[in-house]
C-alpha cells in the first residue's frame, strides 16, 4: 500500500493513499486548522495500514489546475510508467441501456 504526502511551494498539501487523492489543504482558501486535519489523515493511515508516509514536494507548474490532474503529481505516484494502473482498475464500464 502507497502513503504519499505531496506539499508544494505555496504550502498547499495533498494526501494520496494507492494513488487515490484523500485529502487537501489549499493554503490561499482553507483554515489553518485543515491542514492539522490533512496531517492527521496521513498519520492515521499510516498507524492503520502500517504503510510509511512517502514524503515529496514540488513546485508548481504553470498548468498546474489541481492535484488530481497534475502531471508532477503522477510522476511522484508514479514514478515508473508502466507501474500506473490501467483506468480499467479503478472504473468499470457502466451500462447506460442496461435492464436488470
Amino acid at each position: 500500500m502507497d502513503l504519499c504526502s505531496i506539499s508544494a511551494e505555496d504550502d498547499d498539501k495533498a494526501v494520496f493513499f494507492n494513488g487515490v487523492l484523500i485529502a487537501y489543504y489549499n493554503a490561499a482558501t482553507d483554515e489553518p486548522n485543515v491542514l492539522s486535519f490533512v496531517e492527521s489523515v496521513a498519520d492515521n493511515l499510516s498507524s492503520a495500514s502500517g504503510a510509511n508516509i512517502k514524503k515529496a514536494k514540488i513546485d508548481k507548474a504553470p498548468d498546474f489546475v489541481h492535484w488530481e490532474q497534475s502531471k508532477q503529481v503522477e510522476n511522484i505516484l508514479w514514478p515508473n510508467e508502466t507501474a500506473k494502473p490501467p483506468i480499467s482498475d479503478f472504473f468499470s464500464p457502466i451500462e447506460l441501456n442496461s435492464q436488470p
